[in-house]
C-alpha cells in the first residue's frame, strides 16, 4: 500500500479532559496517538492527518476573520483573549497565534494544581475560573481617571 486510502481529520488533540471525576479522562488526542502508532507499526509510514482546532493556526485565523466580520470597522481587535483550562491546546495555541493574543489559564479543568502557571506552556495570566478571567479583562480595559 503506497498511499493512505482514507483522509483523517482531527479537530481536537486534547490528550486528557477534565470531568466531574477525580482524575482526568482520555480525550481524542489519546485516540489519535494510538491510531498514529498502529498505522506506523502496520505500514511503516507516518499517518497523514489534517489538523484543525486548537492549537493549530487555522483555528486562530478563523477567529480573526469572524471577529473582523462582526466589528463595525471590519478590522481584527487589537487584543484577543483566549481563555482555557488546557495548557497544551488552549494556552499553547494562543501563545503561538500572534502578538494580539493574550492567554488566560483557568483552574477549572485540566489545569487545577498548585502551580502558579504551567511550566511548559505558561499563560499570560492565571485565574481561578472564567468569571475571574472576565473580571480581569474588564479591569485591563477600564479607563481609570
Amino acid at each position: 500500500m503506497d498511499e493512505q486510502m482514507v483522509d483523517i481529520y482531527c479537530c481536537n488533540y486534547d490528550f486528557v479532559f477534565a470531568t466531574g471525576f477525580r482524575n482526568p479522562r482520555l480525550g481524542p488526542g489519546a485516540f489519535m496517538k494510538c491510531l498514529e502508532i498502529l498505522f506506523k507499526e502496520t505500514t511503516g509510514r507516518e499517518l497523514e492527518v489534517k489538523s484543525f482546532g486548537k492549537p493549530f493556526p487555522p483555528a486562530y485565523r478563523t477567529t480573526e476573520r469572524r471577529l473582523a466580520a462582526q466589528s463595525k470597522s471590519g478590522t481584527v481587535p487589537e487584543t484577543i483573549y483566549a481563555i482555557g483550562d488546557n495548557p497544551r491546546s488552549d494556552i499553547a495555541g494562543a501563545n503561538r497565534a500572534g502578538e494580539r493574543y493574550k492567554s488566560i489559564l483557568v483552574r477549572t479543568g485540566v489545569f487545577n494544581g498548585n502551580l502558579d502557571n504551567d511550566p511548559e506552556d505558561p499563560a499570560d495570566y492565571v485565574v481561578q475560573n472564567v468569571e475571574e478571567a472576565m473580571d480581569l479583562i474588564r479591569a485591563i480595559h477600564t479607563v481609570k481617571n
